[in-house]
């Protein structure tokens, strides 16, 4: 696979994410930082399981702001 077919298929399973948890398109990092950020964490899960760790940590940040 090249770096360019890995970036469309993380890009493709960024947006089913964000269709999952719509709130996240709000968050003030973007979905790729965060990505990037917590990635290295969950990389030995699959894809879509790693972005659905990375989207409830982020919506968890994201209540923890909200009730501040």
């Amino acid at each position: 696979m090249t770096s360019q077919q890995a970036t469309r298929l993380h890009d493709v399973a960024i947006e089913r994410m964000l269709r999952r948890h719509p709130r996240l398109r709000t968050y003030p990092l973007t979905v790729r930082a965060v990505y990037h950020y917590l990635y290295p964490v969950v990389e030995h899960l699959q894809l879509d399981q790693a972005l659905e760790c990375i989207a409830r940590e982020a919506e968890r940040h994201l209540l923890d702001e909200d009730h501040g």
